[in-house]
């Protein structure tokens, strides 16, 4: 394995850990897994350096005020 496919590796577990935390976030907050709510650039925010709440915030505000990044 190269190195590039190390830090591709890590970029990916880093990732799913991320959406791990999104998805326990949106069903505190809304009672939804993030996989029903409709297509957001979640990579992007995770590549932002956002955090999970942040992300659902921006989520939220952009869904439903239409003044997310996204």
């Amino acid at each position: 394995m190269g190195m590039s496919s190390y830090v591709l590796d890590k970029e990916e577990e880093h990732f799913n850990k991320w959406m791990e935390a999104v998805d326990a976030f949106c069903i505190e907050k809304i009672g939804l897994s993030v996989h029903d709510l409709d297509d957001y650039s979640w990579a992007e925010a995770c590549a932002d350096g956002l955090t999970p709440e942040q992300a659902f915030n921006d989520y939220y505000e952009w869904i439903f005020y239409g003044e997310g990044d996204n």
